[in-house]
């Protein structure tokens, strides 16, 4: 008998790996938010904070998916938001990285 593996569209673990299923609710008038990868994703909270902010780190989230989800959820933000981007040590920059760092920053000045 072979081995079956089912997989329905009711359950949905697969949303919650890496703690994505946080994108599909993203509040809009955002004052702040921060990218970023663990660091970031451990390092901020702001449900108590007298500011709306959002948390957008996921673990091990480099500048290249920083700069895509800042693209992404920019209409979410207010005019003259806050972008919080803690850079890690493991950051290692090579030139792929850099350009989508300078990308990022380009991004960032715009807002």
């Amino acid at each position: 008998m072979a081995n079956k593996c089912t997989i329905s569209k009711e359950q949905n673990g697969y949303r919650h790996l890496n703690d994505t299923d946080k994108f599909l609710h993203v509040p809009t008038e955002l004052q702040v938010i921060n990218l970023g990868s663990s660091h970031g994703l451990n390092g901020f909270d702001y449900s108590e904070a007298s500011i709306k902010g959002y948390n957008m780190a996921l673990a091990a989230q480099g500048f290249y998916y920083d700069y895509r989800i800042l693209k992404q959820y920019s209409s979410h933000l207010v005019d003259e938001a806050v972008v919080l981007l803690p850079i890690s040590y493991f950051h290692h920059i090579k030139n792929t990285k850099v350009t989508s760092l300078i990308n990022l920053i380009n991004v960032i000045i715009v807002f």
